[in-house]
């Protein structure tokens, strides 16, 4: 085994440094892994508003101007009905929660009265032209369509408590019992 006195002067240099080099990559280890505190600056330019989450609602059925609205989390319903120029004369409010929250992706969806409205506006009721919303229709109603006994109206306001609200008439074939026979002698007849 060699001693010190054996090593040259740039094989002392070597290890000199490497010694150095050593003690202060464990100077900036030791460095490094201390906890340090961070600042989050906040800039000016967001307001609270801003910071709240948006949300994406599509408003339709009886409404001026149906489509989607982009609306703060938080908002309610009649907050969405009145981006969207609030109901049309022949809107059903009473079937909507106008005090419920509104979550992304919904449908706000204000149904249409029963009946079709005339040149003036006025609604017409009973003879051949009053068409049955099959939306808002209780099973009173929808026993007046051809085909449709107490059974089967309970099956379409059942239908319509599981799924929400028909989006066409031809979904009604969904129904059990609603074949498109059935349906095509009710087709004239309703609405949605």
């Amino acid at each position: 085994m060699s001693s010190a006195g054996d090593l040259s002067r740039f094989q002392v240099a070597v290890i000199c440094t490497l010694l150095v080099l050593i003690v202060f990559g464990a100077v900036v280890a030791y460095m490094r892994s201390r906890p340090r505190q961070i600042s989050v600056k906040e800039t000016g330019s967001y307001s609270s508003r801003d910071k709240k989450r948006m949300l994406t609602v599509h408003v339709a059925g009886a409404v001026v101007k149906p489509g989607l609205y982009r609306l703060t989390e938080g908002s309610r319903v009649a907050d969405a009905l009145s981006m969207a120029g609030g109901a049309t004369q022949d809107g059903i409010l009473d079937d909507v929660n106008l005090a419920s929250r509104i979550k992304d992706g919904q449908k706000v969806l204000v149904p249409r009265s029963n009946g079709t409205l005339s040149s003036e506006g006025a609604t017409e009721q009973g003879g051949a032209s009053a068409l049955i919303n099959v939306n808002t229709a209780d099973e009173e109603e929808l026993e007046k369509l051809p085909g449709i006994g107490p059974s089967l109206a309970k099956s379409i306001v059942e239908y319509r408590r599981r799924n929400g609200p028909f989006s066409t008439v031809e979904e009604l074939e969904n129904v059990g019992g609603i074949g498109p026979r059935k349906l095509e002698l009710m087709k004239e007849q309703v609405t949605i």
